[in-house]
């Protein structure tokens, strides 16, 4: 508690006039002899004990009432954090006041008279020093200096501020907030605006002068959604501050109190968040006021928290679960069904679904199905129809790139001229099925029979097998995703290495072991580091016929993702395979990188896998064939197989799903790597080659000068002789502008694109042609045209041949010197070419196509909303950048924040613990905040129920005094006839009725 007047507690000392007048009142009495006081003298000594009695509440009332006035005059009221509580203050003076104030009425008894004077003088004098200590304490704290002041006021921006409060959203209040700070700040006071968000948006660089020039900034404020980062809006502020002048400086932090963005895993974690002023000296550093803003008594949401996929490598094979979760974040139930819409690849097709009844706190999920038509980028968005607080969270979307095929290379341990006696078989017939028939609801729309036959066929892994004796014949291992050793006995040191350096580098590894597998080999398999490849120790093997008992997978255990489809399908027979023959699978349990992910029913591990580097390694406890289990008879098997591979399969980042910032990077194309970049001048076309028909897994970049080319080994270091493509990329620029006729020629397979047009397209060296118009430049020099040329080859020798003809040109191959090798995309940037984008609501604007660290990219300002994003690009880019496109624009997901859509706040308890680290103190009222940037001490004002008080306390004084004047008469005139006494016993029964000393006044005293 304090006090806005404190000096006035000096008139306290005025306790002391009704004292000083009681005393100077007092008369010592004088000795009268007189005969009638005989009389007397019992009855005033029986009522003295009640005259002082009525005396010292007489007293008592009259101290209290100035004490009260001086209270009232003093001003009091309770601040914010305040150490002394007014429940033990006010009371200690009032009750000092009327200590004093019987301590004179007991005059007479010295021992009771000093003791109480003490008593009352000392708790007036404590309560007067500790409320004046209050004052001094508060004012550091709200007003520590005077004069200018630098103060940055930052507005919360995050999608909890979009909530409605009373028909008015929180966003709303805090800029009508923030307008009130910017009107209480003096003129020689500076001021600055940002609103915080997954970035801070610094709307003024510097303190402004003159705050009120600020107005029209406030009223371009716009919030941000997303979550908002504290610790980057608070650096924001520190670098604002370093561009100013007053060493006065104060934060404004306006905000809901949402503690999502001040707590890191449930902690307030005041120390990081005091990190960008650290480096200040501690004179300087500015004090944070928070201004908490009131939230929604009533809360009603709905969120869809996040879309998840049933498999982490898509193929266009097969159909994938997609499962979309709802979650009811309000404090409301949801008693109306919530339609879910699935949109993939915006329009293209629509899925509709619902959820039933939510319970606050309730999450339930939505699964669809969906088979993706062609491998490359897709877009994945999920809206939940509802009508709720903070419809911003109602969306969420993904982006994902599905396989073409997934490059597998089977290493047999086990070479038998019998088919199904190769420890590959199963494995091989699992990964190649013979086309089947699949159900016409997971056909994408428009999808015919040959394309069904096609996608049921098992075309998504590309398999090549070995026997284990020719592994060191392979000379790179790039050109595949997965390798699988199939009751392997052992590698030569030099094929071991290289499947090490293989798996670190990204690549995925199942191991099989069987009854050749040589335990002492895969103990001490490692990495170039020292690093163990195996995830577990082969410490011998177990017969099952031996232990007399069947041995079976333990359902309950199966926890490794490859087994959650075939749980959710009616092949889910794994549980009924009997193994035979397995091996002890040895873990170290000091190794936290190793996970089991399935155990038997005699609790032996059945798999288990590492992390090594950033590849992925698997282990069984049996070989996948018929030998050591009926796993190869299941149903079950050939999904399992698939999925055990895909979970191997190494995902790169397409870079298309980002988190909510200020600006993003969209990348088109990526800067070439060191051993990618071409020397610069000189022409001819970029080519790429690749070790895979499919154009995947680039194993060289050379300049050739011409795509006309004839080999029958390898045509560059590291590409296979057989089962390779290319691709020559580069600008044609011809001579003059007119009609040219393209002539091609490819083994096995050639495709010439001009401009994204496809021009020739040559098929078993059969030659073809195609005509295209190449304009001239609006300049009237030299145009360029994009070239794209792709060659597969599948067996037997290889070639390629591209020729021209067209104004006066005679048919011939095309030059060098038209030719450019220099990344195709680059021509763009000369172009000045804009993608447009198109937002989640709807909004769409022009975005330059740009050069960000040597890749093209696009930037997006304000990619905060989570959703789905799209950019259009211009006609002449989508052929090149057809793999990231759909209906030529490139999409692009802004995730968002589950965490958000909970409107925990902050409480007491989180802000306790700022002291230590910020001097920050939370305000809760507009009149509080104003008061805290005009230096006054904000607090509850007590003032009117001690003038209140001392109102009554007048009052009884009054009452009271006139009861004792007319219980003692004190002052009154009685006549007294003594001559109507007509004997003696008369005349004193009527004198003494005439002093209140009447029969009836004897008999009560």
């Amino acid at each position: 508690m304090s006090f806005a007047n404190p000096l006035m507690l000096i008139g306290l000392a005025a306790v002391a006039i009704p004292v000083l007048i009681h005393l100077f009142h007092r008369r010592k009495a004088r000795d009268v002899e007189w005969g009638a006081m005989q009389f007397l003298l019992g009855s005033v000594v029986s009522r003295h004990r009640r005259m002082l009695l009525e005396e010292m509440l007489l007293l008592v009332l009259r101290c209290l009432l100035i004490a009260f006035l001086v209270l009232a005059m003093a001003l009091p009221f309770v601040p914010p954090g305040s150490r002394v509580p007014w429940q033990v203050l006010l009371p200690a003076m009032l009750v000092g006041a009327a200590a004093i104030g019987a301590a004179t009425t007991l005059w007479r008894y010295p021992r009771w008279h000093r003791g109480l004077f003490a008593v009352g003088a000392l708790l007036i004098l404590m309560a007067g020093g500790a409320a004046i200590a209050e004052r001094f304490l508060q004012v550091g704290v709200w007003s520590p200096e005077l004069g200018e002041q630098d103060v940055v006021v930052i507005v919360d921006g995050s999608a909890s501020m979009t909530v409605a409060v009373d028909g008015r959203s929180n966003f709303d209040r805090a800029v009508d907030e923030a307008r009130a700070v910017l009107m209480a700040l003096g003129p020689q006071d500076a001021a600055a605006l940002l609103v915080a968000g997954p970035g801070p948006e610094i709307r003024t660089p510097s303190p402004v002068l003159r705050p009120d020039r600020l107005e029209k900034t406030l009223d371009e404020l716009r919030p941000t959604g997303g979550r908002m980062d504290v610790r980057r809006a608070l650096g924001a502020a520190a670098e604002i501050f370093g561009r100013g002048h007053s060493l006065t400086r104060r934060i404004v932090f306006i905000t809901d109190g949402q503690d999502t963005g001040w707590k890191d895993e449930g902690l307030a974690d005041w120390a990081m968040l005091a990190e960008p002023f650290a480096a200040m000296p501690p004179a300087t550093r500015p004090r944070l006021v928070l201004r908490l803003l009131r939230g929604p008594e009533e809360f009603r949401n709905v969120q869809v928290k996040g879309i998840s996929l049933s498999r982490r490598v898509v193929g266009s094979d097969r159909p994938v679960k997609i499962r979309v979760e709802i979650e009811n974040t309000g404090d409301v139930a949801i008693t109306t069904p919530v339609e879910v819409t699935l949109r993939i690849d915006g329009e293209k097709r629509v899925l509709r679904s619902s959820v039933g009844d939510l319970t606050t706190g309730a999450v339930e999920s939505v699964t669809f199905r969906n088979r993706f038509e062609r491998a490359g980028t897709h877009s994945i968005e999920a809206r939940a129809e509802i009508a709720d607080d903070l419809p911003s969270d109602n969306v969420a979307a993904r982006v994902i790139r599905t396989f073409e095929q997934v490059s597998t290379l089977l290493v047999d341990g086990n070479p038998s001229t019998r088919p199904f006696d190769r420890a590959s078989a199963f494995l091989l017939a699992a990964l190649t099925p013979e086309p089947e028939e699949i159900d016409r609801e997971d056909l994408p729309p428009g999808s015919d029979e040959v394309a069904s036959e096609r996608l049921a066929s098992g075309d998504l892994f590309d398999v090549t097998v070995i026997d284990a004796p020719d592994v060191d014949s392979v000379t790179s291992l790039d050109p595949y995703d997965v390798v699988v050793l199939a009751d392997v006995p052992r590698l030569s040191a030099e094929a071991a290495a290289r499947l090490a350096a293989f798996v670190n580098d990204g690549g995925g590894l199942l191991v099989a072991p069987g009854e050749h597998a040589t335990p002492r080999f895969y103990e001490g398999w490692r990495t170039r580091d020292g690093y163990p490849v195996a995830p577990a120790r082969l410490q011998g093997r177990e017969t099952t016929t031996e232990l007399g008992e069947v041995v079976r997978p333990a359902g309950d255990t199966l926890e490794h993702p490859a087994f959650r489809v075939i749980l959710d399908t009616p092949r889910s027979d794994i549980v009924s395979t009997s193994v035979v023959s397995y091996w002890r699978l040895a873990i170290d349990a000091a190794d936290i990188s190793v996970r089991i992910g399935a155990r038997l029913d005699t609790d032996a591990p059945l798999l288990v896998g590492r992390q090594v580097g950033d590849g992925r390694v698997l282990m069984t406890a049996f070989s996948l064939d018929s030998k050591d289990s009926t796993i190869a008879t299941r149903k079950c098997f050939v999904p399992l197989v698939h999925e055990l591979i895909m979970s191997l399969v190494e995902l790169r980042d397409p870079g298309l799903e980002l988190d909510p910032a200020n600006r993003v990077v969209v990348p088109l194309a990526a800067a070439p790597g060191a051993g990618d970049r071409l020397a610069p001048g000189g022409g001819g076309l970029r080519g790429t080659y690749y070790g895979s028909p499919a154009l995947r897994h680039a194993r060289f970049v050379r300049r050739d000068e011409q795509p006309v080319l004839r080999w029958s080994g390898s045509p560059a270091p590291g590409v296979p002789a057989d089962g390779f493509s290319v691709r020559w990329t580069g600008t044609l620029s011809p001579p003059r502008p007119g009609s040219y006729t393209f002539h091609l020629v490819g083994d096995d397979e050639a495709r010439l694109w001009i401009d994204g047009r496809l021009v020739v397209e040559s098929v078993a060296a059969a030659a073809q042609t195609g005509v295209v118009d190449l304009a001239a430049a609006p300049t009237g020099g030299p145009s360029r045209h994009g070239i794209r040329l792709e060659l597969v080859d599948r067996a037997g020798e290889g070639s390629c041949q591209l020729s021209w003809q067209g104004p006066g040109i005679s048919l011939q191959p095309i030059p060098s010197t038209v030719l450019d090798a220099d990344e195709p995309w680059r021509r763009y940037l000369e172009s000045g070419l804009d993608a447009t984008l198109k937002t989640p609501s709807g909004a769409t604007r022009s975005l330059p196509v740009d050069s960000v660290d040597g890749s093209l990219s696009v930037l997006v300002e304000r990619a905060t909303r989570s959703g789905l994003y799209s950019l259009e690009l211009p006609p002449s880019m989508r052929d090149d950048f057809r793999e990231l496109t759909i209906a030529g624009a490139v999409p692009f997901a802004v995730r968002g924040y589950p965490e958000e859509s909970h409107l925990s706040m902050l409480t007491d308890a989180d802000l306790d613990g700022a002291s230590e680290h910020l001097d920050l103190f939370a305000i809760r009222s507009t009149a509080d905040l104003m008061r805290a940037l005009t230096g006054r001490v904000p607090g509850a004002r007590l003032w009117r129920h001690m003038a209140i008080a001392a109102l009554l306390a007048a009052v009884l004084e009054i009452a009271l005094a006139g009861w004792i004047a007319r219980q003692r008469r004190t002052g009154a005139t009685t006549e007294v006839d003594f001559t109507s006494a007509s004997d003696a016993s008369a005349y004193r029964a009527a004198a003494l009725e005439a002093f209140g000393l009447g029969e009836g006044a004897r008999k009560s005293d």
